[in-house]
């Protein structure tokens, strides 16, 4: 079975053809850059240290820079991926702290959108409390297609609590300002140092992130490893230094990687405009706006598969326009028919045909504002 999934993955990988972008983000020390070396290895089929890992355990932060590596080079494989172009890169990003800062949300946002350049020092942005979102984007206000993102992991240490405001600083920063949606895959790391899976306090500790990133009953993104490292008992170096095959460790990573290179996530980089058609603009619901999280999830859920209930919904807003316009219509030439000389009672009604006529003005107008969200929801 394994040999079929890797036979699977190499495949996946041949056919990316465009550059292919990994964001790698979490806690301070969850074992980011241990990720990208043993992902490299499940593929490999040997050790190569792309990412510099430094052994500090738990709370160590060796990430300081903004770094891509390139995986599955020739050099660095086993047996090379005939017709691989090197197009997939996995980004290290720097270990955050357990806040929803908005700087936080913003940094990690531009980066998805391609406008952070590669060998960017993050931890000065990341320390400055003096940063605004607002100088952050007029800082970052260039856009590289090809660094544009396409995946985000996030690694999570798996015997530790779950950092509930990381989390949903990541998952606002998933949605771009162009309407993407970045799919995020999330990874339980140092499962070697779980003394029993089985606890109450792992499952309940498993059960919140299933349930903060909203996979309950859809594990295909719901990662638990050990991985690549010194620390981990069941791993071992050979006499050139290099760690011995873990097939354990690389079986999960290989079904990783073939959930990360599915095709089918891609349907949610196309921006919502795209999607949904010109109805909605995609700044109302960028990372940005405050009640945008609700809406984006329920639009991007619509968008693949309810083409004609969004089209009725577009019908029933131009309708109701329409009416709303020939009241007024209406209205107006009573007023002129009542305000005439020959109008006997013209006077009387004077009053409260200017009174009609304003308020049904005022509704029209209104009409004219609500008709784009009617549109967009």
């Amino acid at each position: 079975m394994a040999d079929s999934v890797s036979g699977e993955v190499r495949g996946l990988i041949r056919d990316r053809e465009e550059p292919f972008n990994i964001l790698v983000v979490g806690h301070v020390g969850v074992g980011k850059s241990t990720l990208i070396n043993s992902a490299h290895v499940a593929v490999a089929k040997k050790w190569t240290e792309l990412a510099w890992c430094g052994g500090g355990g738990a709370g160590s932060n060796n990430t300081t820079f903004f770094m891509p590596y390139t995986m599955f080079k020739p050099a660095t494989m086993t047996v090379p991926i005939d017709g691989y172009h090197e197009t997939i890169k996995m980004w290290d990003f720097a270990g955050m702290e357990n806040l929803a800062e908005e700087t936080y949300i913003e940094l990690i946002g531009l980066a998805l959108e391609g406008r952070v350049p590669e060998k960017t020092s993050l931890m000065p942005l990341l320390k400055d409390t003096s940063l605004s979102p607002s100088a952050l984007a007029r800082r970052f206000d260039e856009i590289v297609q090809k660094q544009r993102f396409h995946r985000v992991i996030m690694v999570c240490d798996a015997n530790r609590d779950l950092p509930e405001n990381l989390v949903q600083t990541v998952k606002r920063a998933t949605k771009t300002q162009d309407g993407r949606q970045i799919p995020i895959f999330v990874v339980f790391s140092m499962m070697d140092r779980v003394d029993d899976a089985n606890s109450p306090q792992y499952i309940q500790r498993r059960e919140e992130a299933l349930k903060a990133f909203q996979l309950k009953g859809n594990l295909e993104r719901f990662f638990e490893t050990g991985l690549y490292s010194d620390c981990n008992p069941s791993c071992s170096r050979a006499p050139d230094k290099r760690f011995n095959r873990n097939d354990e460790i690389d079986n999960i990573l290989l079904t990783m990687w073939r959930v990360l290179l599915n095709p089918a996530y891609d349907r949610s980089l196309r921006s919502l405009s795209a999607r949904c058609g010109p109805l909605i603009p995609p700044s109302a619901l960028s990372r940005r706006s405050p009640r945008s999280h609700g809406a984006f999830t329920a639009l991007t859920a619509l968008a693949p598969r309810s083409l004609g209930a969004r089209f009725l919904i577009a019908i029933l807003g131009a309708l109701t326009a329409k009416v709303l316009s020939m009241f007024k219509t209406i209205a107006e030439v009573t007023a002129r028919v009542a305000l005439s000389p020959r109008c006997r009672r013209s006077h009387g009604a004077v009053g409260a045909l200017n009174g009609a006529l304003a308020a049904l003005s005022a509704l029209s107008r209104r009409s004219g504002q609500n008709e784009v969200a009617v549109r967009a929801r």
